[in-house]
């Protein structure tokens, strides 16, 4: 019920440092944003976005995503680990 600015969990999110964000995938339910709206999603700090008058197809929506930030970010996380390892 918060607005984005006062949500507790998105401000949290946020704060984070870059590398531990990018193991979590943040979906943004909203009213007033398209669902997979990346440019809104990227500006709200989110990975993607989910009209609510498109939950009916919440799962396969956000399964399309998390396969997009697995293929996105597992090169970043892998380099990340050998690099550290060293």
């Amino acid at each position: 019920g918060a607005s984005l600015e006062d949500n507790p969990i998105l401000r949290e999110m946020v704060r984070r440092p870059g590398a531990l964000r990018r193991e979590h995938f943040v979906v943004l339910l909203s009213q007033r944003f398209a669902t997979n709206d990346a440019m809104t999603a990227f500006v709200k700090s989110v990975d993607q976005i989910v009209n609510i008058t498109d939950i009916a197809n919440f799962k396969p929506v956000v399964r399309r995503g998390v396969a997009q930030h697995h293929d996105l970010y597992m090169p970043f996380q892998e380099t990340l680990k050998a690099a550290q390892a060293r």
